[in-house]
């Protein structure tokens, strides 16, 4: 899983109640920073150089790409030890004009401009193409900013969201089981070995990433970042967490 500390290879925010023009705007301002080599300029780090980040197009509109979307489950052995699956989102660039019909956790309508099973289009940057991840709020799913996912695909990112599984929309578990909070990083991590295995995804650098999460989904950015739990009241949040849990958040080892 990647290591880094913060802001030195990853960017991350987090947000509650602003319009989606506001959102769009500034993740990708952001993400266009977090993309940036901080190498001597022009120099073949496997990041961009500076003329590959002199934009051609606006960052506050849709980008030159078309948008193709994949989703499916994945599973990992988290800390505990017990198999967990999800479904994870991928948006992605696409050349495509066309694909199949998407429905977000199968019940959503994506919109047409969202073609499912597109095929990839190749990166112009060396290291492959920018990651951006999201984690969704209490209660909700993978594709709740699916604007937002796919406005990143458009700008060439592979944008991965997972939908945290015991806390969907559709299928929750109150009050959250103890692994609760540090099983939504891990989502997150998951996601990004998920891109790894998959024969055409892994062409995405996942070697650096941004992300970002809206409401409880911001908790897990900060979680991703290196941010520790408060200690001093564990039971408020973690009730029936044992020491080797509370250890866990102490640490900061899900960065």
């Amino acid at each position: 899983m990647p290591q880094s500390s913060l802001f030195a290879d990853r960017c991350f925010a987090t947000w509650y109640v602003v319009s989606r023009e506001v959102v769009v705007r500034w993740m990708l301002l952001l993400c266009v920073a977090c993309s940036m080599s901080k190498d001597t300029p022009g120099e073949d780090t496997g990041m961009y150089t500076t003329t590959d980040m002199d934009l051609k197009w606006p960052v506050d509109g849709p980008g030159p790409f078309g948008v193709g979307f994949r989703a499916w489950e994945v599973s990992y052995v988290p800390l505990e030890g017990e198999m967990r699956s999800f479904d994870l989102n991928v948006w992605y660039p696409t050349d495509a004009v066309a694909g199949e019909p998407v429905r977000y956790g199968g019940l959503y309508p994506a919109g047409e401009k969202v073609l499912g099973d597109a095929p990839l289009k190749p990166s112009h940057r060396v290291a492959g193409h920018p990651v951006f991840a999201f984690s969704h709020g209490d209660q909700a799913f993978g594709g709740v900013s699916g604007f937002m996912m796919s406005h990143m695909a458009s700008h060439g990112w592979v944008a991965v969201a997972p939908d945290h599984t015991e806390n969907l929309l559709w299928a929750t578990v109150e009050p959250p089981p103890q692994g609760h909070w540090y099983h939504r990083p891990l989502d997150v991590l998951a996601s990004l070995e998920a891109l790894k295995n998959d024969e055409v995804l892994r062409v995405a650098d996942t070697s650096t990433f941004a992300v970002a999460g809206h409401s409880r989904g911001a908790s897990t950015a900060w979680t991703l970042a290196g941010a520790t739990f408060d200690q001093s009241n564990p039971n408020g949040w973690c009730e029936g967490c044992d020491d080797s849990q509370l250890a866990l958040f102490a640490s900061g080892a899900l960065a």
